[in-house]
């Protein structure tokens, strides 16, 4: 804050009223004086009336601290001169990234960067129909868009300044001058769904690289050299640089963050990893000598950090309420751009929508925070998750009625229906502290008159569960040692031994099982060809055929109830082919239905399903009606 308008303010603020000013055209004076006039009118009040009134579905992000003084008299009350504190309020992107804790995240990656002196924000929006950068400078009232930024994600500034490095949807680690620029190809093997990098002090730069694998590189252009092999750690994600580049945090997740994740610190010097926050997710080194980090259910903490040894030497202490879980990030001087309130902003309702787009209330009153709906085989139920401090299921019967089914974990999602509607098999994740592979499948009756009873348990834990209609079969998914996963199946009766339908390789996945109604047919996803996802369907139980069914990416397959139409999603929409009948597997050409813009969508599970008579859908929409939430927030330094 400049001193002269800490003057006006103090004096304005007087205990005597003689002190004071005499009117407020003498208060509005001072404060109006030429070297201030830019800051109080540009800053203020274009920002917080004009552009909201443009746009009200704009991100707010407020306050501004001095962080040096902030944190340390806020902690030790040291007894040094504390500049004032200083907020401001700004308007940044119309459209966020999904939270890196939400369940189904297609990708995890930060939105913003603030410069080293905290001047310039630049962050991840959309526009034209693409996610490009943006620049907003502390003085000016709107952002302006940087040219040849399509696809970008996570951007961190060079330690000048003078750059910004950025990751794309092309899986490409680029660099663009602050001023604008050409952008600069660095690397082409970024991490598809883990988008995190940082760039160190001294001018090199930490990417997560296919295979969850860290490589360090020379920030002017060279070879990548590898630094970590996190592939049978789990997910590294929200690298943060250290000071002196000894190296950098990070947060883990054994597997989906939604579930867990903790708050690591990395030595370049010995290569080795140290546990500093269990159940945290994003952190960040302060000048004041401090690990600031997020708490998984909200909240902005400190602590003393030694970055000599890496080590927390104090307890924490919390410094901002409501903080979004990893949705803040901190310059080299102190400020910190951070969201607050996710649990309202994440809050959704249930909506029918018909094959053209039209969306109507699956039931108005019911508004939570909703994952993974599956429709009863009549169509008049409902099984769906609800996110709290754990994760239940839920039954919605015809006549409106809700019941919690009784489960046994701390995580119970993603339910598929027995085809006599009378049950249904779910996943449930456990106390993972005791047992990391506690994530097993278990049968609970429909009408909630028996608890959940144990149906599967695989050694790396099982993550889907999906019935044939004439409960023959199920089919299982499993991510086992070395990064990789598995796709299982055994039949219901006789031999129920597990069998493998596909195994993949290390950098490849397979998700979002669906079973045709025949039962001959098992719909999935991969990113086997070129790093592309795509939708895939295979001979079932055989394997021995397999056709690529989506063009140019492909997500969530469901089959309609006859098996004559296969959904899914592909570029932002909903997409259906129609298959012909007979034993040889033929469909047509890909047909967008309608935009999935406002519907929560996911990369490991189906987040709709398909009514009996294939006319309309069940889908989550967020209530803030934005592509995947619009979000408020503040920023402090």
């Amino acid at each position: 804050m400049p001193p002269y308008i800490e003057h006006a303010v103090f004096t304005a603020l007087a205990k005597l009223p003689a002190d004071r000013y005499a009117s407020a055209a003498e208060f509005a004076t001072a404060l109006s004086s030429a070297s201030g006039a830019t800051f109080a009118t540009t800053l203020n009040a274009p920002i917080t009336k004009r552009s909201l009134a443009r746009d009200p579905r704009m991100w707010l992000t407020v306050s501004v601290i001095a962080a040096t003084a902030f944190f340390a008299a806020l902690f030790f009350a040291r007894p040094i001169a504390s500049p004032a504190v200083s907020r401001q309020r700004v308007q940044l992107w119309r459209n966020s990234l999904p939270s890196a804790l939400a369940p189904g995240a297609r990708a995890i990656a930060t939105q913003a960067a603030i410069a080293p002196d905290g001047s310039v924000m630049v962050f991840s929006d959309t526009a034209g129909g693409t996610i490009v950068l943006k620049r907003k400078r502390r003085n000016e009232s709107d952002a302006t868009i940087m040219t040849g930024t399509e696809g970008a994600v996570s951007p961190v500034f060079s330690p000048d300044g003078k750059w910004v490095g950025y990751l794309t949807d092309a899986l490409q680690l680029r660099k663009v001058p602050i001023d604008g620029g050409g952008s600069v190809t660095l690397a082409e093997d970024v991490q598809n769904d883990d988008r995190s990098v940082a760039w160190l002090d001294d001018n090199t730069i930490v990417y997560v690289a296919g295979g969850r694998i860290v490589k360090r590189l020379p920030a002017d252009g060279g070879a990548s050299v590898t630094l970590h092999d996190f592939s049978n750690v789990g997910y590294p994600v929200m690298l943060a640089p250290l000071p002196g580049s000894k190296g950098f945090v990070l947060t883990m997740c054994p597997n989906n963050c939604a579930i867990n994740s903790s708050v690591y610190a990395y030595s370049l010097l010995t290569d080795s990893m140290t546990l500093l926050v269990p159940r945290a997710a994003g952190a960040w080194y302060s000048p004041t000598g401090h690990l600031l980090y997020t708490a998984r259910d909200g909240g902005l903490y400190a602590a003393n950090f030694d970055v000599n040894t890496l080590a927390i030497t104090s307890g924490a202490v919390p410094v901002i309420d409501g903080v979004d879980p990893a949705r803040f990030v901190m310059s080299a001087s102190g400020t910190v751009l951070y969201t607050v309130d996710e649990a309202e902003r994440s809050l959704a309702e249930l909506v029918w929508v018909t094959r053209d787009g039209h969306a109507s209330a699956f039931d108005s009153t019911w508004i939570e925070h909703f994952e993974y709906p599956a429709l009863s085989p009549d169509g008049q139920s409902l099984a769906v998750s609800i996110r709290g401090k754990t994760t239940d299921l839920w039954i919605r019967r015809a006549d409106g009625a809700r019941q919690k089914l009784a489960a046994p974990g701390e995580v119970n999602w993603r339910p598929s229906w027995m085809p006599d509607g009378k049950a249904l098999v779910f996943v449930s994740v456990g106390d993972r502290v005791k047992n990391a592979q506690d994530i097993a499948v278990y049968r609970v009756p429909a009408d909630g008159s028996a608890k959940a009873s144990l149906l599967q348990r695989y050694e790396f834990g099982l993550w889907e569960a999906e019935l044939s209609r004439d409960a023959t079969w199920i089919v299982f998914r499993s991510d086992v040692a070395g990064g990789r996963n598995v796709l299982l199946a055994r039949p219901t009766t006789g031999d129920t031994a597990l069998r493998v339908i596909r195994a993949v390789s290390t950098n490849t996945v397979s998700l979002d099982v669906a079973l045709s109604p025949d039962g001959k047919w098992l719909a999935y996803t991969s990113n086997e060809n070129e790093g592309a996802v795509n939708v895939y369907v295979t001979s079932f139980p055989d394997a021995r055929t397999k056709f690529v069914v989506s063009r140019g990416g492909g997500t969530e397959p469901r089959w309609s109830r006859d098996g004559r139409e296969l959904f899914f999603e592909s570029g932002g929409a909903l997409t259906v082919v129609t298959v012909a009948p007979g034993p040889a597997f033929t469909v047509s050409n890909p047909r967008a239905l309608f935009s999935l813009a406002g519907y929560r969508r996911a990369r490991n599970r189906q987040q709709y399903d398909v009514s009996p008579d294939g006319s309309r859908f069940v889908m989550i929409r967020g209530r803030d009606d934005g592509a995947d939430g619009d979000l408020r927030g503040e920023l402090a330094d």
